[in-house]
């Protein structure tokens, strides 16, 4: 019986690698700095996607929440007046702490457990439908980027004269409803930039509640990112971050909610009906 054999060559040698070469380490070097770099550039995309996300999540989160607020600690009757010409007093209807999110603590106090001042919060406001326990109620939600910065809000009524000639009328909106006339002198120059961001909502007696976000400022001229109806009559929140007494850039504001609802009835102590969304 016969066994087949590997033939050796008996001038070859089996090669003992006890490391790489010096090219094979250079290659690896090239190839892992190439990659570090393509995930390198993933980073700032990643981050401002993250940014957007928290931002998409957390507006909607912070209205639904301080709607829920609103309605447990309001009751009617609640004498106010048109959407977005009165903001509901915060000290003495809701108190300050209710406007912050989480509800802990006041927005000037300091929070003991981790010395942090609240980042987040809203402003409420809203109108009264004829006497009847029947609300609009507007919600906007602000974020600051410095929780050591404090956040001024106040309501701004543009004037000028409609297309039609009649009596100057607060706000009016041009005929494509896109854009708002400032009356000279109304902002500095050098502060109206700063609206942007805020909203411009249409506060007549209809009770509509409509809005849009202020997307740019052109002299007197404010653009909206939407239209909110022709002939409409609007006012614009200013909403802005004051750091240490000088304004910021820009507009804190990440969502706008609006809801029709009924509150508790202060008297008999009932339920208030649910919310209507409109936009």
């Amino acid at each position: 019986m016969k066994h087949l054999t590997a033939i050796r060559n008996p001038k070859s040698k089996i090669r003992n690698r006890p490391a790489f070469t010096m090219m094979e380490l250079m290659m690896a070097i090239g190839i892992f700095a190439i990659g570090m770099g393509l995930i390198a550039g993933l980073f700032p995309a990643a981050v401002k996607e993250a940014e957007s996300a928290v931002k998409d999540y957390e507006g909607p989160t912070i209205c639904q929440n301080g709607l829920a607020i609103v309605k447990a600690r309001l009751t009617h009757p609640l004498t106010i007046g048109n959407i977005a010409t009165e903001i509901v007093d915060c000290s003495s209807l809701l108190g300050p702490c209710d406007l912050q999110y989480p509800s802990i603590s006041p927005l000037v106090v300091t929070v003991p457990a981790d010395q942090r001042r609240f980042e987040v919060g809203y402003l409420v406001l809203g109108m009264q439908w004829s006497g009847r326990n029947d609300y609009t109620l507007m919600l906007a939600a602000y974020e600051k980027r410095d929780p050591n910065n404090t956040v001024v809000t106040e309501t701004l009524t543009v004037s000028s004269v409609n297309p039609n000639n009649d009596n100057p009328c607060p706000g009016y909106v041009h005929e494509d409803a896109t854009e708002f006339t400032i009356t000279g002198g109304t902002l500095p120059s050098g502060d109206r930039d700063k609206i942007v961001g805020s909203p411009a909502i249409d506060y007549r007696s209809d009770g509509s509640g409509r809005y849009a976000i202020i997307s740019a400022v052109d002299g007197n001229t404010v653009y909206m990112e939407r239209s909110i109806g022709e002939d409409a009559h609007g006012v614009m929140v200013i909403v802005e971050k004051n750091a240490g007494g000088a304004i910021q850039d820009g507009s804190p504001v990440t969502q706008m909610m609006m809801t029709r609802t009924a509150l508790r009835d202060s008297s008999s102590g009932g339920g208030g009906g649910g919310g209507m969304p409109s936009q």
